[in-house]
């Protein structure tokens, strides 16, 4: 009951369908309203045109793709320089390391400090 009440105060307030609907009716699905029977919406709202490239825009585009590609081809060839000489650092540190490791154990062997073997 107290449901019924609010929807016959919402009707009382907003009525059941606006005034814009009661004055031309409900909307109809694929016509565009207050223009009368013939133009659905597609052709009463023009789509925007797809503007197409001209050609002299895509040679520029094709261009700046090609220059794109390039600065990737050379970042990769960098990459995989550095990645190379990152992989040398690390050997050159583990092979120290190993050297260096038996004197460290000597040097710490009475300390408090415990190395891990």
């Amino acid at each position: 009951m107290n449901q019924n009440i609010k929807n016959e105060a919402f009707e009382q307030v907003f009525g059941s369908k606006d005034a814009f609907e009661q004055v031309f009716g409900p909307e109809h699905s694929g016509r565009v309203r207050c223009v009368g029977h013939g133009p659905i919406p597609s052709k009463y709202f023009k789509r925007l045109e797809t503007q197409t490239p001209s050609a002299a825009e895509m040679v520029e585009i094709k261009s700046y793709v090609k220059r794109l590609e390039d600065k990737v081809d050379t970042e990769m060839v960098e990459i995989k320089r550095l990645e190379d000489k990152v992989d040398t650092v690390a050997s050159a540190l583990h092979t120290l390391v190993l050297r260096i490791q038996p004197q460290a154990k000597m040097a710490y062997k009475d300390s408090s400090l415990k190395l891990e073997e």
